[in-house]
């Protein structure tokens, strides 16, 4: 088996980062959504370590899930008004952690996507 580029196994070091998040997530709020979230992420995180061409879907799904959720997070607060509370400086350092995240996320998927499309 050829061996896997960098660009992946950082893919498969946030899957398992997320993972993790999402499992604390689960004991501390006792919530199945987030604990069915840590499964698909560690599924995803060790078949894409082992370079299953499926992965990617499972990698995929869980990105297109995270950025929905996001989504949602900011509508439901710009619905309520809180957004228009506060000041430019602070809605930023607000909305700095989930940026990275997304970016991040993306990065994740456009690895796995380059890593499996030069594998055909």
């Amino acid at each position: 088996m050829p061996a896997a580029p960098m660009r992946m196994l950082f893919a498969v070091a946030l899957l398992a980062l997320y993972a993790c998040f999402a499992g604390w997530l689960a004991f501390r709020e006792r919530s199945w959504p987030y604990a069915l979230v840590a499964v698909a992420a560690a599924l995803g995180c060790v078949t894409a370590a082992m370079l299953k061409p499926w992965s990617r879907f499972i990698v995929y799904l869980l990105n297109i899930a995270f950025l929905a959720a996001w989504g949602y997070f900011i509508h439901a607060y710009y619905r309520t008004g809180a957004l228009r509370l506060l000041s430019n400086g602070r809605l930023a350092r607000l909305l700095a952690p989930d940026t990275v995240m997304v970016l991040l996320i993306c990065y994740c998927s456009y690895a796995v996507f380059i890593n499996f499309r030069e594998r055909r």
